[in-house]
């Protein structure tokens, strides 16, 4: 029986005009994914915004799940790092750094493109987007996480004997579900944000038990909590 042999396809040249049009379809991706949502946008809206045709989209990224991923990470480039809270507040330390993003994802609830195409990515995707960006986050660490958590430990904070990446990873998941609670009250399963007027009341509470519980649970043991 005859094989054939599948050539595979070179890639293609890459030059500064195609460099330039990749770019120009990211800029215009994150806009049309934070408008629609991922299940709602096609090739076909970017295409339209950049002014040109679908296959031209997809000379340069092969479906929408591809562009969705390098959208994404074009977000978060435009996104802070743990190391993004004012000065005054890093010198006080990890958990007082903690205790700044926490109020700041409960007071100051972040509505602008880059936050829902990280939104989008985290809770409103595809399985196989989600992976995708999971191992991103995972092999980039773009928010700093593992950095923080080795500045907490090197300020003698964290328990020197815990690991760091199973210690980012926790809070990578505590601040996951403490931005969802505090992002709608459909989200807020412990009831911890509950709309009225005592809610900021609430929110400061919680923040100031969060940090009291990750401070037992981090800290060195037997050490002298604040």
């Amino acid at each position: 029986m005859e094989t054939i042999a599948k050539l595979e396809r070179p890639p293609e040249r890459r030059t500064a005009r195609g460099d330039a049009t990749r770019r120009r379809i990211l800029e215009v991706a994150v806009d049309v994914f934070a408008e629609k949502g991922y299940a709602h946008t096609r090739l076909e809206d970017v295409a339209e915004r950049v002014g040109l045709s679908r296959p031209a989209i997809l000379k340069h990224f092969r479906s929408k799940e591809q562009l969705f991923i390098e959208t994404y990470k074009v977000a978060m480039e435009q996104l802070p790092t743990w190391f993004s809270a004012p000065q005054e507040v890093i010198d006080q330390g990890f958990f007082e750094i903690l205790r700044y993003w926490f109020r700041r994802a409960t007071r100051e609830r972040p509505d602008t493109t880059p936050y829902r195409i990280y939104y989008l990515g985290r809770f409103c995707s595809e399985m196989s987007v989600h992976r995708a960006i999971t191992a991103f986050m995972r092999s980039e660490d773009p928010e700093r996480t593992l950095e923080f958590v080795e500045f907490g430990m090197e300020q003698g904070e964290i328990a020197s004997d815990l690991d760091p990446c199973l210690v980012a990873a926790f809070i990578d998941w505590v601040i996951d579900g403490f931005e969802s609670s505090g992002f709608s009250e459909e989200f807020d399963r412990g009831g911890i944000f509950r709309r009225g007027p005592a809610r900021a009341e609430r929110s400061e509470r919680a923040i100031h038990e969060m940090i009291d519980l990750l401070r037992r649970a981090l800290g060195p043991r037997g050490g002298a909590r604040s």
